[in-house]
């Protein structure tokens, strides 16, 4: 923190005229809350009733801020002391990465959850007057130096600060006092005010400080400074701050989520991105730093040549239409009894798209052991992977497709992994807050771009193992196939499969839809359709709240005559291109009569692995489809 300095000059007779009408201010607020009876709205409020007007939301949003703050920079410590560890290895870090990513998203949630409790309890004048309150009132807030001062407002210790950089969202704090000292930002003039933490109070007149530029051979002596980014080509540097080592640098690139990574040093050359601007941004790794204002590097497009497109065998991969069947498990191995009293012989497990091979190991081993199949889901939902988790899927195919080195010396290679499956539900609305037309392109298109790079580190790494990409267009009608297909226009011809899940009663219309899209775009009609969840929930009777516009309070008679009719309408309609058909799922969450939670009851088996009458019956003939 900085020692307070004197009053800038430049504020001469318009600082002079605004400093007496602060004080003039102070005075009538003064005289008028004397005059005021006591009671808890007036100043002579006891301390501890004032305390309490600051409201809980508030103090936990920012609480929750600073330690998302917290969390995002330990973090990327922890990346930092793993890249030591491992020589710069990158692969051998990738679980740290990813967390790292993890923790810039939910300092990116809390941060803008605070904003909006911010918002919500910040007052207006007209407000102000019809309700009038000394601690209501707006601050007077006093530059020296690179610090802010302001009056106390009656016993209120408490206030809300805001920073406002340009190209940045607005930076709120909750502290304690009436004076801060913020990180300086080079080069950049910077915009402040100040509240009370009380709902409805008014926000001070802005002041303002403007920072001088950082020298490019200077070092800042405050290690929150934000470092004075530049760009020069490709490559952007920054001067050293104080005495700091590393940074956290982040990656913008539009439709794709934030990348960050820790920088030693100050500079760095991000990856090309053709035909894209990408913005580009960089911190100390101290807490409360400052984020550079963004600098963006608007990259051509790709003018040599294409690569040669993959050439795949236009033969359907299952020329005699035989269905392969199987059963979503959510817990890998531990619900290897519920799979194997269905008999079934291929499962459909979840793994995050960062786990490594090792940690995929053990459901894997435990299946095969009992012959059974994996088919890997890699998640990644409420989010899109980055460049690194798309190509880490060929780990998985090296290690576990067909003569992959988990299979050396075991006895089960025939049970190699022969896909993986690439998102669940993608392009459905409750993974993302923006579902707007322009959202939605924008998701599909750096999904595309995702899918490319992983099936091309698949195929590279064990060319036996495909890759499974979302036809299902979720919420998004057309928007979804189009525009992957705008951003990848051979995308067709990396696809192992196409995926959906067609949950109640219009089976044929999704799937015909997505036929039709995927084939207006130019993609093989030889694509298998593999629907990697289908289901119903069922309690024999007792009713649910929805059942996705199937019968809420369906009997186990019911069940099984709908899934063995769904069975036999896709096999119709699909002929050879039929894939697989994955019943969604094992068992119930709960037992019989204890919810009315639609997911409760979407099991083949109850919660006790006791079967489900008719639906047991379909399902186990089902199964028997994959042996």
């Amino acid at each position: 923190m900085k020692p307070p300095t004197s009053i800038r000059p430049a504020r001469s007779w318009s600082s002079m005229l605004a400093l007496a009408a602060g004080c003039l201010m102070l005075l009538l607020t003064a005289s008028a809350t004397s005059a005021r009876p006591f009671n808890s709205h007036t100043s002579a409020a006891p301390r501890a009733a004032i305390a309490r007007l600051t409201p809980p939301r508030l103090a936990a949003a920012a609480a929750r801020s600073t330690a998302a703050e917290r969390s995002f920079l330990a973090q990327a410590r922890a990346l930092h002391r793993c890249l030591l560890a491992s020589s710069g290895s990158q692969a051998s870090c990738s679980s740290s990465h990813a967390a790292l990513q993890s923790a810039g998203q939910r300092l990116r949630v809390a941060a803008r959850a605070f904003a909006s409790i911010v918002r919500r309890t910040s007052g207006s004048p007209a407000r102000a007057r019809a309700a009038w309150v000394s601690w209501r009132t707006a601050p007077y807030v006093v530059v020296s130096g690179d610090t802010l001062r302001w009056q106390a407002l009656d016993d209120l210790r408490s206030y809300v600060f805001v920073r406002k950089v340009a190209g940045q969202a607005d930076q709120y704090s909750l502290i304690r006092g009436t004076t801060i000292t913020p990180p300086p930002v080079p080069g950049e003039t910077v915009r402040y005010s100040v509240r009370t933490a009380v709902p409805g109070s008014l926000w001070a007149p802005e002041v303002s400080i403007s920072y001088p530029s950082q020298g490019s051979q200077s070092e800042s002596s405050d290690d929150q400074a934000a470092p004075a980014l530049t760009v020069s080509g490709d490559t952007l540097s920054w001067p050293a701050v104080d005495a700091v080592q590393n940074y956290v640098f982040v990656i913008k690139v539009p439709g794709r989520p934030d990348e960050y990574s820790v920088v030693s040093g100050t500079s760095v050359t991000p990856p090309v991105v053709p035909g894209a601007t990408v913005k580009y941004s960089v911190r100390t790794e101290v807490e409360g730093s400052a984020w550079a204002p963004e600098l963006a590097i608007e990259y051509p497009a790709e003018q040599h040549e294409s690569p040669p497109v993959k050439q795949v065998q236009e033969e359907p991969s299952s020329p005699s239409g035989h269905l392969e069947a199987g059963v979503v498990s959510g817990t890998y191995s531990q619900d290897y009894t519920a799979v194997a009293t269905l008999g079934a012989h291929l499962v459909r497990l979840p793994f995050q798209i960062y786990e490594s091979a090792s940690q995929l190991e053990p459901a894997i081993a435990r299946y095969a052991e009992e012959g059974v199949r994996v088919l890997p889901l890699a998640t990644f939902d409420g989010t899109l992977p980055s460049p690194s988790e798309d190509r880490n899927l060929a780990s998985w195919a090296a290690a576990f497709g067909p003569g992959g080195t988990f299979w050396a010396g075991r006895h089960e290679g025939a049970l190699a992994v022969q896909s993986i499956e690439f998102g669940n539900e993608t392009s459905y609305s409750y993974q993302y807050a923006d579902d707007s037309p322009s959202g939605y392109a924008a998701r599909a298109q750096s999904y595309a771009r995702s899918f490319v790079e992983a099936e091309q580190a698949i195929h590279a790494a064990n060319a036996s193992v495909g890759l499974l990409a979302q036809g299902d267009a979720g919420n998004a009608g057309t928007l979804w196939v189009e525009n992957m297909f705008r951003a990848e226009p051979n995308l067709g011809q990396y696809v192992a499969g196409w995926t959906i899940h067609p949950y109640g009663p219009d089976l044929r219309g999704r799937v015909q839809a997505l036929i039709s899209e995927t084939a207006a775009q130019g993609a093989p009609a030889s694509i298998p359709i593999d629907i990697t969840e289908w289901g119903l929930s069922t309690d024999n009777g007792a009713c649910v709240y929805e059942n996705y516009g199937w019968n809420r309070c369906m009997t186990y008679t019911e069940a099984g005559e709908i899934l063995t009719r769904n069975v036999a309408e896709f096999r119709q309609l699909l002929g050879s291109r039929q894939g697989m058909f994955m019943l969604y799922t094992d068992k119930d969450w709960t037992p019989p009569g204890a919810s009315e939670n639609r997911e409760a009851y979407f099991g083949a088996l109850q919660s006790s692995l006791a079967p489900k009458g008719a639906y047991t019956t379909a399902a186990e003939a089902l199964m028997s489809e994959g042996a």
